[in-house]
């Protein structure tokens, strides 16, 4: 595809605009705008993941996906010369990444968001808050026991506020955290549950404190999960998060 096909978006406005205004774009991507390209029907813009690695995310339809992906493979000075090690898109169109690139690894994951504060969950009451420093050890060893593959990290600067649940014994058994996003709005990462706690809606009482608080300082609350989760995805759904975008993400490289 020839380069002066891809248009370079040089603002967050300009992504916004090209994005039709999309949630992700708006919270999660935010006025922290690392460069972005654009063609008829779809978007293409750099972020960074958990793993602090730096991914290509995608949105729009099949034929502009498709485009931008074949731009990338063709020539990647059209994305600046910024080379991705990842690339994010909606799910449905993860076929399309096999005609230009080796997918070496990956997860598919959904992101949520909410602006509406859920009720009281029973349980509430009994949350700790914890300290993201002088707790950190013991959230870390926690979470590897309990949730190795979450992306909340204890003691990082950017965690605003841990909560959890101990027993009568002192033992954490439940957790998580509020963050930022790159683009600055409230994120929940790292909700974890010990096993022989869970369907007690201690997941439930974290989720819907950590959120009642993020929207009351900032009227938006999101977070993401492995698809494979059906009982987050169905805790989030009842507590009134709504699925934005179900993204393939693939570590790529070039065929040939």
């Amino acid at each position: 595809m020839p380069a002066e096909t891809v248009v370079r978006l040089t603002s967050w406005e300009q992504l916004q605009a090209a994005a039709g205004d999309d949630a992700f774009v708006r919270y999660d991507v935010g006025p922290a705008f690392a460069g972005g390209w654009a063609v008829d029907g779809a978007v293409a813009f750099v972020r960074p993941t958990p793993s602090r690695r730096l991914s290509l995310a995608l949105l729009g339809g099949a034929p502009g996906v498709a485009l931008l992906l074949s731009s990338l493979a063709a020539d990647p000075e059209v994305l600046g010369g910024r080379r991705p090690t990842a690339v994010s898109l909606p799910v449905e169109l993860e076929p399309l990444l096999h005609q230009h690139f080796r997918a070496m690894g990956g997860a598919d994951w959904e992101w949520f968001w909410t602006t509406a504060a859920p009720s009281f969950v029973p349980g509430e009451q009994d949350l700790t808050v914890l300290d993201n420093c002088a707790d950190a050890e013991e959230l870390a060893a926690f979470l590897a026991e309990v949730s190795p593959s979450a992306s909340a990290r204890p003691g990082d600067a950017g965690n605003e506020r841990w909560v959890g649940v101990r027993d009568d014994g002192g033992a954490l058994v439940a957790c998580g955290a509020m963050q930022r996003t790159v683009g600055g709005s409230p994120h929940l990462a790292g909700i974890a549950v010990r096993p022989d706690r869970r369907g007690e809606g201690l997941g439930a009482a974290v989720t819907a404190a950590l959120t009642r608080r993020a929207l009351a300082l900032d009227g938006v609350c999101t977070l993401a999960m492995y698809s494979d989760n059906a009982v987050a995805r169905s805790l989030y759904l009842r507590l009134g998060y709504r699925v934005g975008h179900a993204w393939a993400t693939r570590v790529i490289q070039l065929l040939g």
